[in-house]
């Protein structure tokens, strides 16, 4: 299993946060595997990095090689989540 850190814009971010997205779409360029870990960044173009992530784990894996509905070399990964961070105090928060 391997961790991989991701920027993440605040408006898909906080929707994880939130526990209304619970499905990541990313470019399958870093060859990910069910059960790996995914580190959530929050990141802006202009603010760059909030301090604030999400630890998630990537339950299940759907692949454009699977599915022809996803753009070709693209992945959907159903999260569990594992825990939030805040950048105050850098320990697992519960979300509100």
């Amino acid at each position: 299993m391997a961790t991989h850190e991701l920027k993440t814009l605040p408006n898909f971010f906080k929707d994880v946060w939130a526990g209304k997205k619970n499905f990541e779409v990313r470019k399958n360029d870093r060859d990910f595997k069910t059960g790996d870990f995914l580190k959530l960044k929050e990141w802006s173009p202009k603010g760059g990095y909030s301090g604030r992530s999400i630890l998630a784990i990537a339950q299940y894996i759907l692949t454009s090689e699977e599915f022809e509905g996803i753009a070709s070399g693209y992945c959907i990964m159903a999260l569990r989540v594992s825990n939030h961070y805040d950048r105050v105090n850098s320990i697992g928060v519960e979300k509100s």
